[in-house]
């Protein structure tokens, strides 16, 4: 969650710099305006790139624990049912679902359902910004 704050801050003040830049320091010619946006811009981009490199490794992180605590789960579930549940299917049938059921809910945890939790956070973040 830290990270996201950050990334949507260091994404609100790049286009504030770029509008200094364009706006006031290349019309009037400020040297010093123009060197200070530029270094800033610049380490925004780095931190912004950094911060992306943290964020993408917690995702991998979350995302191989809970691919690890659901299949433990699903072991455990599987060593107690009756002998009748497997008598019933085929053993590739099991592991297909297993495999595949897990994929699927780590795909929707670390996936679908964060960038849709990232993308409100940023649009709530620049409606306010926007409308103060």
């Amino acid at each position: 969650m830290v990270t996201l704050v950050a990334l949507t801050a260091l994404g609100l003040l790049s286009p504030v710099l770029y509008s200094k830049l364009i706006g006031k320091a290349l019309p009037e010619k400020d040297g010093e305006l123009f060197l200070t946006c530029v270094v800033v811009l610049v380490a925004i981009h780095l931190a912004t790139s950094l911060i992306s490199f943290g964020y993408s490794y917690q995702m991998r992180v979350l995302g191989g624990r809970l691919v690890f605590d659901l299949r433990r789960r699903m072991y455990d579930h599987l060593q107690r049912l009756s002998l009748g549940f497997y008598e019933s299917r085929s053993s590739g049938e099991i592991i297909s679902r297993m495999m595949n059921d897990v994929n699927s809910v780590t795909a929707l945890v670390t996936g679908t359902a964060l960038n849709t939790l990232i993308s409100t956070f940023k649009a709530i973040v620049l409606l306010v910004v926007l409308f103060l």
